[in-house]
Order: structure tokens, then C-alpha cells, then sequence
């Protein structure tokens, strides 16, 4: 039997991996979820259609992060400001990027303004990533709001990454219409 006390790399690593799913287990939980109800669409229509996949993604990415951040809106603002290249000037933006978040969903779902929801996407995601790489420079600590301020998610370059995926899904969008 092996002892860890004795090993404390083998602990410390253990204890790394432990905190790392406790904090990120809500984003996880989301995202397999977002992909999961994804590839149930596509399975029962019974082909995968790429442009189909990917609005049906960005439809769910977009609906149920401005879920999370609706639940406390005013909470959300303030966390957001505090780090959004735009909500730092901008209280009105801050307060209605939930519901621009909660738009974009439905034009995905519904598949209507899909050129203007993939434009306006871009855009969103470059001022996104714009603002966390800022933070990620400065080596700030700061909460990420990007699912609300329920849970205590740290600014990490996990969120450059989901604003890069998101950013290349709605490029990608443009040029397959």
C-alpha cells in the first residue's frame, strides 16, 4: 500500500485535479450538455449537416450562458464591467449583453438573421476575447461572468478558448452560406 504522505507531489497533483473539476464542473456540465443536445439533433435527423451543428452549438451556447447571467442580471453587469473593454464604459451594454446573448440564440435556432447573428458574433467574441486576453496579460485574478455570477468561475485562458471556438463556428457559419 502505497503511502502519500510520503509522496507530496503525488498528493499536491491530486489535490490540483480535485480543485480544477470543482472549480470548472459548471462549465463542463454546461458544455456537455450544449454538445450533447447538439448531437441528438443530428442523430435524429440522421445526418450531420456542419452549418446545421453549428447553429444548433451557437444556439445553445448562447441560450443557456445568458440564462446563468439573467439570474442575477445586475450581479452580472458589475462582474462584466469590470473586466469588458465596452461594459467598463458602458453600464446599458453591460445590462443588455444577456439579452443580445439570448437573441443570437434564437436567430440560431430559428435559423433567421443568420448571416447578421454569425457577423454580430464575431464581433462580440473578438471584444471578448480583447478584454480577457487584457486580463490574461496583466495576470489579473478576476471572476469570469461568462455563466453569470452563480458560480465563482476564475478568468483563465479556458475563456479565451471558448470565445475562440465560438468566434471560428460563426466564421466558419459565413463562408458555408
Amino acid at each position: 500500500m502505497e503511502n502519500t504522505m510520503s509522496h507530496p507531489t503525488h498528493t499536491t497533483k491530486l489535490n490540483h485535479k480535485v480543485n480544477l473539476w470543482a472549480t470548472y464542473k459548471p462549465l463542463i456540465l454546461v458544455a456537455a450538455f450544449i454538445i450533447g443536445v447538439t448531437a441528438m439533433i443530428e442523430i435524429k435527423s440522421g445526418e450531420l449537416v456542419t452549418s446545421r451543428s453549428m447553429n444548433n452549438f451557437m444556439a445553445g451556447f448562447f441560450i443557456f450562458f445568458s440564462f446563468f447571467k439573467l439570474l442575477n442580471l445586475q450581479a452580472f453587469a458589475d462582474a462584466y464591467s469590470t473586466y469588458d473593454v465596452i461594459a467598463k464604459r458602458s453600464r446599458a451594454y453591460a445590462i443588455s449583453y444577456p439579452f443580445i446573448e439570448l437573441a443570437l440564440g434564437v436567430c440560431f435556432t430559428l435559423e433567421i438573421f443568420t448571416t447578421f447573428a454569425n457577423a454580430l458574433t464575431i464581433l462580440f467574441m473578438l471584444v471578448g476575447n480583447y478584454s480577457v486576453w487584457l486580463v490574461l496579460k496583466r495576470k489579473g485574478t478576476i471572476q469570469c461572468a461568462c455563466l453569470g455570477t452563480i458560480f465563482n468561475l476564475p478568468m483563465t485562458k479556458i475563456t479565451l478558448f471558448e470565445n475562440t471556438v465560438m468566434l471560428a463556428m460563426a466564421a466558419m457559419s459565413l463562408t458555408l452560406h
